[in-house]
């Protein structure tokens, strides 16, 4: 069984201070109207039995539950996602293969989100994307690593996921799947 841990912001170099600009600052007048009207924020739910087993980090005072011990980098790394991120700025960071970018930006956002979402009572809705399929699947084999539970959602070409049977064999050549949709497409509108 693994160990927990309690590393607290303090082992980050003083250079990397948490933001004076509080996120709710960021946030327009009338949103925030809107925010106190709606009643129910939906917590994001985390899997009691995986977090016993992981690490927990406070990172400017949100908790960050990450599945291994965490480098001193990927510290480093999931600060600057939430500096970013409550900053309600732009971050471009990047890492060398294999340190963990995709857990840290995964473990850092949502402990974020869920912070803002629990604590701060503020509505936060995330959207990931990225370039190629190979890469949704790797976030999402990352994200089954964390215990984090958001609703998820992922959109895809039809080529990748087409449901229906009979024409699924068609989706090793998109171009094939794609007229034979549209063909029935047309024959569905014609009846």
């Amino acid at each position: 069984m693994k160990k927990k841990s309690s590393i607290s912001y303090e082992s980050v170099p003083e250079s990397f201070s948490p933001p004076s600009t509080s996120y709710k600052s960021l946030i327009p007048e009338e949103e925030k109207k809107n925010q106190s009207s709606k009643k129910e924020i939906r917590e994001i739910p985390i899997d009691n039995i995986k977090a016993s087993h992981q690490s927990k980090i406070i990172i400017e005072g949100i908790e960050v539950i990450f599945p291994y011990e965490p480098y001193h980098n990927q510290i480093i790394y999931m600060t600057k996602v939430i500096e970013a991120l409550s900053k309600g700025e732009i971050a471009g960071l990047e890492s060398p293969t294999g340190t963990g970018k995709t857990l840290c930006l995964l473990c850092a956002s949502l402990a974020w989100m869920k912070y803002m979402r629990e604590v701060k009572k503020i509505k936060i809705k995330m959207f990931y994307t990225s370039r190629t399929h190979s890469q949704i699947s790797n976030v999402i084999k990352e994200l089954k690593k964390t215990v984090y539970l958001p609703i998820t959602s992922i959109l895809s070409s039809r080529d990748k996921s087409c449901i229906n049977i009979t024409y699924r064999n068609y989706s090793k050549n998109p171009s094939s799947l794609n007229t034979i949709c549209k063909r029935n497409k047309k024959k569905m509108f014609i009846l």
